[in-house]
């Protein structure tokens, strides 16, 4: 399987996961990256 392909993939095989977040501060309306979560998450998809 190449890179992006998703074809004979089942949904067992897939998994999610969410970046973590926390709420602005500058704004309550925006989330931004919450940190040292984020980084462990970026350096397990490498």
């Amino acid at each position: 399987m190449r890179l992006a392909e998703s074809r004979g993939l089942t949904a067992d095989q897939v998994r999610t996961v969410m970046v973590p977040v926390v709420t602005a501060p500058s704004d309550p309306n925006r989330v931004i990256a919450r940190e040292p979560a984020v980084s462990d998450l970026w350096a397990s998809l490498r």
